[in-house]
């Protein structure tokens, strides 16, 4: 049984610069080592797979709705927007995708139209919603014309 004076204080650890001005010496444990590493690992699961997937959890239900919808995705890396249908969410990797299929009309010249994409939720700077692509195209189209207005 140890007494309660026979218990040792928390000394300073001599990187600190505490343990030598108080002549305790050089064998002074570095405090970083006398707490245990279970102190700032999580017991279950632990890792960045279970604090991703726990952030998914919690923040699917304030993630945007995109079922149904064509999402016009734009970043601050990037000139032109990225176009997705069939949008929903996807962990890949650790982190936070908006996954989907790229729309005819969604690339210069269609050379991508019906492959899969993939844009990362925390590269997103805007996105705009559209109820389909047949509202994107109406909406571009009118865009389009204004434009010519414009320059006439």
């Amino acid at each position: 049984m140890v007494l309660p004076a026979q218990i040792p204080s928390p000394q300073p650890s001599p990187r600190l610069g505490g343990a030598r001005e108080q002549g305790q010496g050089p064998d002074a444990p570095p405090l970083a080592l006398t707490v245990p590493l279970s102190r700032f690992t999580s017991r279950v699961g632990g890792g960045s797979a279970f604090f991703v997937r726990l952030y998914y959890t919690t923040m699917k239900s304030k993630l945007p709705d995109f079922s149904g919808k064509m999402v016009s995705i734009h970043s601050a890396r990037e000139d032109t927007p990225c176009l997705i249908g069939d949008a929903h969410f996807e962990v890949l990797g650790g982190r936070l995708f908006v996954v989907g299929v790229v729309p005819r009309g969604g690339s210069a010249g269609d050379w991508v139209a019906g492959l899969p994409t993939a844009f990362a939720w925390d590269k997103v700077q805007d996105y705009i919603i559209f109820d389909s692509a047949a509202d994107y195209a109406k909406r571009v189209e009118m865009y389009d014309k204004k434009k010519k207005r414009r320059k006439a």
